[in-house]
């Protein structure tokens, strides 16, 4: 359970703290009771690190004892106070919560024809998106093919990300895991190899429940110190992450972003009525990035940015711009390419795409295959045909 702030947990003047939630947790004491501590000071989220026992003011009411669980932020604090406790979170920092927006892309997961990773491919194509103007890097989504690789791998992927990047974008990792111990356990490894964000659905296979859900997202955020971006696709994956839940979880403030992928446009304008700007929402369907822009979208999440980076970020900037006439005539030119990333077979069909371009292979992870046959020659026929059409790209 997820309890309001109380006043025997922590002093209203300690901090000026406007909120702390706790969650009641198996324990072997009944002493004490695990909470996350999630103090919020403005737009600042406090935090701390372990020093010693010492006496706590007389001026803030006794804590009693703090003792840091697995999970960074999470407490155990007894329900009897008393004088001299240890004191675990003395050295506090503020961290600046992000306000993501611009084209983030989602990224292939460059693989040799025996399926290994192919790291100076990953290397090349991450630098080449960068060049090419995206504002982040989402690796390890779906069409990064995250469920097939072993943790090793996906975290080899994060240190390539990272060193290419250099900070001067934003590296996010997908968080596709069965369980809530395995995608903490993924989130703190990560952090742990530069990951700068990451991008957070619920639990795959077991179709959770809306309290189920919330529970595994916030476990999930009590796990790091890194922003997170919320990912909602109930097309894909069978959950669905309604409005009333974002206001739900509008309390987290590791919560900065949505990737809204409900293949319902009407959900960025609901998002939008029900919790104003409090997260940055961002489209994950590419052919309703036009659309979903206007109405307000902060970004997009977007695919066939590995195969066309600079259309898709010229797209972004021209509707951003107010510059529609522009917009829409080069949406139009994008849309049978953008349809690609909408389709069961997403991976290969944009795999190909890089491989006509010639910015990467169509080679992926069993079970998937390449196209073949009809499907194959759709695929080629809509890539080749964009690039012999392809437009001279405005100034923006």
């Amino acid at each position: 359970m997820y309890a309001p702030y109380e006043p025997h947990i922590a002093s209203r003047h300690f901090w000026h703290s406007r909120l702390v939630r706790g969650e009641e947790q198996e324990n072997n004491s009944d002493d004490f009771r695990v909470i996350s501590l999630n103090i919020l000071t403005g737009m600042h989220f406090v935090k701390g690190i372990l020093t010693k026992e010492i006496p706590i003011p007389f001026a803030i009411p006794p804590f009693a004892c703090f003792r840091t669980n697995r999970y960074h932020g999470t407490l155990q604090v007894p329900r009897t106070p008393f004088l001299y406790a240890r004191w675990e979170f003395m050295t506090m920092i503020k961290n600046e919560w992000p306000r993501w927006s611009g084209v983030f892309s989602a990224v292939t997961t460059k693989m040799m024809p025996d399926g290994s990773l192919d790291i100076p491919a990953l290397g090349k194509h991450f630098e080449w998106q960068i060049e090419s103007g995206v504002n982040g890097l989402v690796v390890l989504g779906s069409l990064g093919e995250n469920a097939t690789l072993t943790p090793h791998e996906k975290q080899q992927v994060i240190k390539v990300a990272i060193l290419v990047s250099n900070g001067s974008v934003p590296v996010l990792s997908g968080v596709v895991e069965t369980s809530t111990l395995a995608a903490c356990r993924f989130v703190e490894a990560a952090a742990k190899n530069g990951a700068d964000g990451f991008m957070l659905l619920p639990a795959m296979i077991y179709p959770a429940d809306a309290r189920e859900a919330i529970r595994h997202l916030r476990t999930v955020a009590a796990a790091t110190d890194r922003p997170i971006m919320l990912y909602n696709n109930p097309v894909a994956y069978g959950i669905d992450i309604t409005p009333a839940m974002f206001a739900e979880l509008a309390d987290e403030p590791k919560f900065v972003a949505i990737k809204e992928s409900s293949d319902n446009v009407r959900r960025i304008t609901d998002i939008l009525n029900l919790v104003s700007d409090r997260y940055q929402i961002f489209t994950g369907v590419d052919d309703l990035a036009l659309e979903s822009l206007v109405l307000g979208a902060a970004g997009w999440v977007a695919g066939l940015v590995c195969a066309f980076p600079k259309e898709t970020v010229a797209l972004y900037r021209l509707i951003k711009a107010g510059r529609m006439p522009e917009a829409i005539a080069l949406y139009r030119w994008f849309t049978p390419l953008l349809h690609l990333d909408v389709s069961l077979k997403f991976v290969q069909n944009i795999k190909l795409a890089e491989a006509i371009v010639g910015c990467g292979t169509e080679h992926v992870r069993m079970p998937r295959l390449p196209l073949v046959g009809n499907e194959r020659e759709r695929v080629e026929s809509i890539v080749r045909h964009a690039l012999a059409t392809r437009p001279q790209l405005p100034n923006i």
